[in-house]
């Protein structure tokens, strides 16, 4: 795998979806967690082979979806902690730093969502998530058989995802 795309000379549909600050906008894409590296490769291997390309697709091991949430956190603005967004960030480092890898589709058309949902659910996504604008979908359950709990800048992160933190 690559530092962050697949095949970092293809052009993408934006010259880069990372902004100049560091900052990775989570909007418009989808957020594929992933406890093994056989799991994420083959949720790649399988968006590629039902046509995605790899420039609408980035990829990020651990460390590196670990650094870049430590940036996005520090840039997060006062309205990131109003709703859950900060939280979410939170939860995309805890994943991380226990050693879940990413896959992170760039701007999914909607009639993707089922297929991307049934590749998560096929390779074990520990998380998927679409984040749209205002809205954040979670695509496959976070820890099935368990309720999520809610989340306030005040609580912290949900209970499965304090767990999943302390694994």
């Amino acid at each position: 795998m690559s530092q962050n795309t697949v095949n970092p000379t293809a052009a993408n549909a934006v010259s880069n979806p990372i902004r100049s600050d560091g900052v990775l906008p989570p909007e418009n894409k989808v957020f594929l967690a992933f406890r093994s590296a056989d799991d994420l490769q083959g949720a790649l291997n399988a968006l590629l082979d039902e046509n995605f390309l790899e420039s609408d697709l980035l990829v990020f091991s651990p460390q590196q979806m670990a650094r870049q949430m430590r940036t996005n956190i520090a840039h997060a603005g006062v309205l990131a902690s109003i709703g859950q967004d900060l939280n979410l960030l939170k939860t995309h480092l805890a994943l991380a730093e226990q050693g879940h890898g990413y896959v992170v589709v760039l701007w999914p058309k909607s009639d993707h969502e089922e297929f991307i949902t049934q590749v998560a659910r096929e390779h074990n996504a520990a998380r998927a998530q679409k984040f749209g604008h205002l809205i954040i979908e979670e695509l496959v359950e976070p820890n099935p058989g368990q309720q999520q709990h809610f989340e306030s800048p005040d609580r912290g992160l949900d209970h499965a995802a304090e767990h999943e933190r302390q694994r």
